[in-house]
Parts: structure tokens; C-alpha cells; sequence
């Protein structure tokens, strides 16, 4: 029963299902890759992916049992109490400490205050 935009937009996620399967199958595949992978495909494809069995369905439930719950410590009101002004700016920002954390190279708020002091000369 399924028609309109609902059906045009399953088919559009199945045919980017093997490009996405052979990307998660992959050797080598950071946290950080991993999470952007599977944030960007929905609830139904990370379904179906789960389905395939060995390094994919590991990978799926990496994602769904911790990656997916990985945040910054620092938060945009912090970003705007250390002078940054609101805006894209802000977006580049969070994701370079999401990719910081998911990868572990950031451990702690004062390693990604530090982070913001090397690249951007504050937090002051």
C-alpha cells in the first residue's frame, strides 16, 4: 500500500544500500566515518544493514549501542560565552569536537577548550 513520496523515497534509500554496505565493510573505518555514514541513512536502512551479517551488522550495532550517543562536552552556548558568533561558524565547530571525540583525541572538556585555544585563539 505503499505510494507517493513515501514510496519514491524507500526506493531512493534501497538503491544507495549496496554503495553504503560496501562503505561500511570497508577495512578500515573510523568512529568518527562511521557515525556520519549512519547518521545520514534512516532508521530502515540502518534495519537492513543490521540484517547482513559479520563486520557490517558489528559496525550497525557499534553505531546504535554507543556512537549515536557521542556528544561534545562543550555546547553552543559555551561557543557563544567564548566570543564565537552564532552561525555556520558554530556547525564547523561542533563537528570538528564530535569528530574529535568519536575518534579519541578529545577525552575532556579541557582538552576541547584547548583544541579551541590552538585553532582559534579562545576560549579566553
Amino acid at each position: 500500500g505503499l505510494k507517493g513520496p513515501p514510496l519514491v523515497a524507500l526506493m531512493g534509500e534501497l538503491r544507495g544500500l549496496p554503495l553504503l554496505q560496501r562503505q561500511l565493510e570497508g577495512r578500515r573505518l573510523g568512529a568518527s566515518r562511521l557515525r556520519h555514514l549512519l547518521d545520514r541513512a534512516s532508521p530502515e536502512s540502518r534495519l537492513l544493514l543490521w540484517a547482513v551479517a559479520g563486520r557490517v551488522r558489528r559496525r550497525v550495532e557499534r553505531y546504535l549501542t554507543r556512537l549515536a550517543f557521542v556528544k561534545p562536552a562543550l555546547t553552543g552556548r559555551d561557543l557563544k560565552e567564548f566570543g564565537f558568533v552564532p552561525g555556520p561558524t558554530y556547525r564547523r565547530i561542533m563537528d570538528m569536537l564530535l569528530r574529535g571525540r568519536l575518534d579519541g583525541h578529545l577525552k575532556s572538556r579541557e582538552e576541547e577548550i584547548a583544541l579551541l585555544r590552538q585553532r582559534f585563539g579562545r576560549p579566553h
